[in-house]
């Protein structure tokens, strides 16, 4: 005779047990990565960039970027820093600044001056290296031209900006 109706469908059973996982294919001739593609495009170049120079009246060492002052007239640290900071936002020159430019032919940094202040901090007699800082004593070139450290104020020293 005739099939007779469907009844309703039951719940569903427990999931059974995860079977055995399968063995990994065979690598290729490039291992885990697939064959580096071609480069890509190459992008535009940039404008080239504007020349080293430094501001009127200054010395240049080209080879470091480095552009120095003339020799600033007598002034406590304080001010040199200020002076400094104002004219194209430049910093007190230090030691190493000094003896870079002692190798440029007919330049003398100290210009023969004497006393001078550095940029570089140091401990003066009775300091803690917080305001005090590094001085020349010598208004030439020579392997030993530092200074002992001074205090800010009221010392009162010729220096030079660097940028």
């Amino acid at each position: 005779g005739a099939k007779g109706d469907t009844g309703a469908i039951g719940p569903a059973g427990a999931t059974g047990p995860q079977g055995p996982q399968g063995i990994q294919g065979v690598k290729g001739n490039t291992g885990n990565t697939g064959a580096v593609g071609a480069p890509g495009n190459r992008g535009l170049t940039g404008p080239a960039g504007v020349g080293f120079s430094c501001p009127s009246g200054w010395t240049a060492l080209p080879s470091m970027r480095l552009c120095m002052s003339p020799v600033k007239t007598k002034a406590n640290m304080w001010s040199a820093i200020s002076t400094c900071t104002g004219d194209n936002d430049a910093r007190v020159c230090n030691h190493n600044d000094f003896q870079q430019f002692c190798g440029v032919p007919n330049f003398n940094p100290y210009d023969n001056k004497a006393p001078g202040w550095y940029g570089d901090h140091g401990t003066a007699p009775d300091g803690n290296w917080d305001d005090e800082f590094g001085t020349w004593n010598s208004g030439t070139c020579n392997a030993n031209n530092d200074g002992p450290a001074a205090h800010a104020t009221p010392s009162s020293m010729y220096y030079r900006c660097c940028i």
